[in-house]
């Protein structure tokens, strides 16, 4: 099978899985047929020896106990004390059952009607990527997120004051509104489950009230979720230095990246062509980010670099060691356990499943 139908679906799957097992309504069920098969027991146990009793069989015990389950006190009442209890209790349940059944469909039904229009109240996933901001490259972002070759298909959530129409019917976007830089907002779009934030510049031609807004938007992510990956665009570079004290993950400076392509581009014609591919989900191959594999921890770059390459397709660039960027240029340097390694290659390699 090939893996972006692959990956497509394992989405599928797991988005099956998690209907069953968080399903409240399912739970509900459950809980509810348990509770009419104990009460069956009591009521059955109790009055099985009563003469003419509609409840000496235990089959005739379930009908009973559906009946005033679902309907009401609308059976003949059990003569023994023990079963009138066991029946009374059951009638409460089956009040509580069918209240409670209610409250979940018109609370299902209001989450549809709110899904249908794009925006949720709260957020119930976990380990998901929460975008904020309605920027300019919201919508190349997403697409990003959602092309098949993406090696991830976490949910998107959105937190924003408003989101594009079309963005918001996708099937792993999740459009929350309010204010990114509001604790509440956050918690509605479930920061501190999410696994990664990224900060979107708000308008570049605003650079210090965008900029202003996304350093606001990180103290505030952090605050509430330090282990959270965060990755903030700025557009002014000098306003880095105010984003070290909210300890964000990473920071891009948009106007000094695409500044330093265009030098690079001028002396080395097809660059900044190539670099904008490597960083788009195509045929033409991306960039990969991976912990060492434990088989090639002690062994030498020029080893590590043939083995990924013969193995996996991958072309080696560089490691990250104890916060520290290293371009592999040493072909007799070893990489150790704990490294992550950067690498090239067309599609996420196996080790990364």
């Amino acid at each position: 099978m090939k893996p972006a139908r692959k990956r497509r679906l394992d989405h599928c799957l797991h988005y099956v899985r998690a209907a069953w097992y968080s399903t409240r309504l399912l739970t509900l069920m459950c809980l509810c047929l348990t509770g009419a098969l104990v009460a069956a027991g009591v009521v059955w146990l109790a009055e099985r020896h009563v003469p003419d009793s509609p409840y000496q069989t235990y089959a005739g015990t379930i009908r009973g106990i559906a009946v005033l389950l679902f309907s009401g006190w609308d059976v003949s009442p059990p003569a023994t004390p023990v079963g009138f209890w066991g029946a009374f209790i059951t009638l409460l349940f089956g009040v509580t059952f069918v209240a409670t059944m209610t409250a979940e469909i018109a609370a299902s039904w209001i989450e549809e009607r709110l899904n249908k229009r794009g925006e949720v109240h709260a957020v119930k996933a976990t380990d998901h990527i929460l975008v904020c901001n309605n920027s300019p490259h919201l919508r190349l972002v997403i697409n990003q997120f959602m092309h098949p070759d993406c090696p991830t298909d976490a949910t998107l959530v959105v937190l924003a004051d408003d989101c594009p129409k079309d963005l918001m019917g996708l099937m792993r976007v999740v459009f929350v509104r309010g204010d990114p830089t509001d604790d509440e907002a956050l918690l509605r779009a479930g920061v501190e489950r999410a696994q990664a934030a990224i900060i979107l510049a708000v308008d570049p031609a605003d650079p210090a009230g965008s900029d202003s807004r996304s350093v606001l938007t990180a103290l505030a992510v952090e605050a509430l979720n330090p282990a959270v990956y965060t990755v903030v665009e700025i557009i002014n570079p000098s306003h880095v230095k105010h984003l070290a004290h909210a300890k964000v993950d990473e920071v891009i400076a948009a106007s000094n990246l695409g500044a330093k392509l265009a030098v690079q581009a001028s002396l080395h014609p097809g660059l900044a062509r190539f670099v904008d591919s490597l960083l788009t989900f195509d045929d033409n191959g991306e960039f990969y980010t991976a912990a060492l594999p434990p088989q090639y921890a002690g062994l030498t770059v020029n080893e590590v670099l043939q083995r990924l390459h013969s193995e996996y397709g991958c072309i080696l660039l560089g490691a990250l060691r104890e916060g520290e960027m290293h371009l592999l240029t040493s072909a007799d340097e070893r990489l150790g356990a704990g490294d992550t390694v950067f690498f090239l290659a067309l599609r996420p390699p196996e080790f990364m499943r």
